[in-house]
């Protein structure tokens, strides 16, 4: 199915990111997991954005196939970059999964036989955002990990999933000056890209990003328009 952009979480972020003076950006790669298939794309995915963050002057931290522990310390040494920074970033692309409206990240070690080993195996979109809630002006957490996703298949299976989503939640965000952003509309899962390759929303976030800054509305506009011409079977918007 057709990945749909979140555009209105991003757009903000992206004006506000450009004019800041200090932008950390922590990417999270994650393909090489231990207990279901390797994924194909996350860690072409995050060299990718790298590069299109560093050409807008984000101090950028890239990790790859991360536990449950070297996860939380990344965080926590992150932590200390967002608590000086204007704006704070984390982009993760990787297996996500929602369980009771709670939207979480999953570590490469991971197990996650039944729903409740969610809380302890893998890391939740609030967790992460609390630790980057010293940023100034901007915490953003953007989100490509809306894949088809064998951890719930298996405790669905198992009836030991009654709980799970498709897809990520749509999270309502109170804290303020805080956004999210999802490769994949509420509910719905992103198609993989090819093998080798990039996952649709990275490739299109990256293309759009390229050349000098320009109107956010014509940067995402362009975001819309190439994953509509790029991705197979793609529908309207």
């Amino acid at each position: 199915m057709l990945t749909r952009l979140i555009i209105a979480a991003i757009l903000l972020a992206y004006a506000s990111a450009a004019q800041a003076a200090d932008k950390v950006a922590l990417l999270i790669g994650n393909a090489a997991y231990s207990n279901v298939s390797t994924l194909a794309n996350p860690l072409n995915d995050v060299r990718l954005i790298e590069a299109s963050l560093q050409s807008h002057g984000f101090d950028v931290t890239r990790i790859e196939d991360q536990t449950l522990t070297q996860m939380n310390r990344a965080l926590r040494a992150f932590r200390a970059k967002a608590d000086a920074a204007d704006v704070a970033m984390v982009y993760y692309a990787g297996h996500g999964i929602e369980i009771g409206g709670v939207n979480y990240l999953i570590p490469t070690d991971a197990e996650l036989t039944d729903e409740r080993d969610a809380s302890v195996e893998a890391l939740s979109t609030t967790a992460i955002l609390r630790q980057i809630s010293g940023a100034a002006r901007l915490k953003l957490m953007v989100l490509d990990a809306c894949r088809d996703n064998p951890f719930a298949k298996r405790m669905i299976r198992a009836k030991r999933g009654r709980n799970i989503g498709r897809g990520l939640a749509r999270t309502t965000v109170t804290a303020p000056d805080t956004l999210i952003a999802y490769a994949a509309a509420a509910g719905e899962v992103t198609p993989d890209g090819p093998a080798g390759g990039n996952s649709p929303f990275s490739a299109a976030f990256a293309k759009a990003m390229r050349g000098p800054q320009r109107d956010v509305r014509r940067l995402f506009g362009a975001v819309r328009d190439i994953m509509r011409a790029e991705v197979i079977g793609a529908e309207p918007f």
